[in-house]
């Protein structure tokens, strides 16, 4: 045995030897990367003239049509050659339909000579079905920001229509009202074909539906890809009829409107700042595809009022009671963690209580109509609403009894008119400096060691016979509600220490 396996090392020693003479380096075999649909794949080409990246979309169902994008990210690629199936184009973008439920082959190379660097290749079924990893396409003709987290890549929306329905979107990337680049939108009937000549890097697209069904929209950016958020905007019959959300953000104390400080991943507003109260939250709309006015009623002691607005963590305490607004019953808001407008009487009180803290000037829970009452100040002494567009403005002022907690904070909102019709939700983040979550559950102090009487008073907040705020060290995930788990947390913590920091 001890021969046969120095006759073998002597052997590959042999091949190598000769493989260096020669100048020839036979290429290891490697097993194609898996790519998952809608998922962008960072990929390199080093310089080889036979170099090349394969890539499999597995198990995509029959008479499914799958669109490849590939596009070179570090600027010395220029043309890649795109290989899918029997598709083969050196143009960046490559579209084949399975012919049954198979894996769809992708292969990468430049087109020409031997150029090296980096690319993004993302691979999107656009025919309607389960393998369609689109996302909905949010309505509204007031943009929505999103945002690329890796240049180069491609997002697909996706949308209902129904035969002769006509369809409107634009799009640019950086953000509204600013210099844009053109982003480039291709538009998919629900069989996967291309709709018409609705290939454009012009950021506009009109068309009519020619069937009913699900279509699916392509954006990619038709200049250098980068990273920075893009804007959107879509109108359709089959949008909510109802107002849609002008402005969505934060108010200083003394009414000037408070900047972003950036866009997340999803394309949301994120507000920062040092304290969680002491500031105004304002949302403004205006009519929708019904033209009926925005309703007015922040609060409704019968029903859903017309501002409906879902907190993600709770505000103060997270008390449930409605409209714990004066001494001495101050309280919170509670929390919707899945902020789902769901037909729930939890829900509808939610609305409400976050409701009852929206001033109309004249300390009525009502929204402002006239531009000269609205709560916001700007630079040139007049106060106005923030959006040109907007004829409502709701105002709550934002106190420490309902103040938003250390951490992140997501705020959704949609509106209704009255006549009944309900808007497009959208969301904003409003995150509080300071420390994060104690490592240490059940340590109300803060002294690094969790005591008897602290997991009594977590049991009894648990029980809702104390105030959570009397010890938000034992909500370990910040929900509003303390569960078995946190305190079986708290007792190990009380019995073997505290965690390092």
């Amino acid at each position: 045995m001890g021969t046969s396996i120095r006759g073998v090392v002597g052997c590959c020693f042999a091949l190598v030897w000769a493989a260096a003479v020669s100048g020839f380096v036979p290429k290891a075999a490697v097993s194609d990367q898996e790519v998952s649909c809608g998922t962008p794949v960072l990929g390199t080409l080093g310089g080889r003239h036979d170099d090349e990246r394969s890539y499999k979309l597995k198990d995509v169902p029959t008479d499914s049509v799958v669109v490849v994008d590939v596009v070179d990210v570090s600027g010395t690629l220029d043309l890649l050659k795109l290989r899918v199936g029997k598709e083969v184009t050196c143009s960046g973008s490559a579209a084949v339909r399975a012919r049954r439920n198979e894996d769809v082959d992708i292969d990468v190379s430049d087109c020409f000579g031997r150029d090296s660097g980096s690319f993004v290749l993302t691979a999107s079924v656009v025919s309607a079905g389960a393998a369609n990893c689109s996302k909905p396409l949010p309505c509204g003709t007031v943009p929505f920001v999103r945002r690329f987290a890796t240049p180069g890549e491609t997002h697909a929306y996706s949308f209902f229509a129904r035969a002769g329905d006509e369809l409107m979107v634009w799009a640019g990337q950086g953000l509204p009202r600013a210099s844009e680049q053109r982003m480039r939108l291709r538009l998919y009937r629900p069989d996967g074909a291309p709709l018409g000549r609705a290939d454009s890097c012009g950021g506009r697209l009109a068309a009519q539906a020619p069937v009913t069904g699900q279509y699916t929209l392509l954006l990619s950016t038709c200049g250098k890809p980068e990273d920075k958020p893009y804007w959107l905007a879509f109108d359709a019959p089959s949008c909510p009829a109802g107002p849609e959300v002008t402005y969505l953000g934060l108010v200083r104390a003394d009414g000037r409107p408070l900047a972003p400080d950036e866009y997340d991943l999803q394309g949301r507003a994120v507000f920062r700042v040092a304290q969680g109260s002491g500031f105004l939250f304002v949302v403004e709309g205006s009519p929708g595809r019904s033209r009926a006015p925005v309703g007015l009623r922040a609060f409704s002691d019968s029903g859903w009022p017309n501002l409906q607005v879902l907190v993600s963590r709770p505000l103060g305490d997270g008390n449930p009671a409605v409209c714990d607004t004066r001494r001495p019953q101050l309280g919170g808001v509670p929390a919707t963690p899945d902020l789902e407008f769901v037909e729930q009487v939890r829900t509808m009180q939610a609305i409400n209580d976050f409701g009852c803290r929206v001033d109309d000037g004249t300390g009525n829970p009502f929204g402002r109509n006239d531009p000269d009452f609205a709560c916001t100040s700007f630079p040139d002494g007049s106060d106005h609403f923030v959006s040109p567009r907007s004829t409502v403005q709701f105002c709550a002022v934002i106190s420490s009894a309902w103040a938003f907690r250390p951490g992140q904070t997501v705020v959704k909102v949609r509106l209704r008119d009255e006549a009944g019709n309900l808007g497009w939700p959208r969301e904003v983040v409003v995150e509080v400096a300071g420390p994060p979550p104690p490592p240490c559950v059940g340590d109300c102090n803060g002294d690094a060691v969790v005591t008897v009487d602290e997991i009594v008073l977590g049991v009894r907040v648990a029980l809702g016979e104390a105030d959570p705020a009397q010890c938000f060290a034992v909500d370990r995930d910040g929900d509003g509600t303390v569960t078995i788990d946190e305190i079986l947390l708290a007792v190990t913590h009380a019995l073997s220490g505290c965690p390092a920091a």
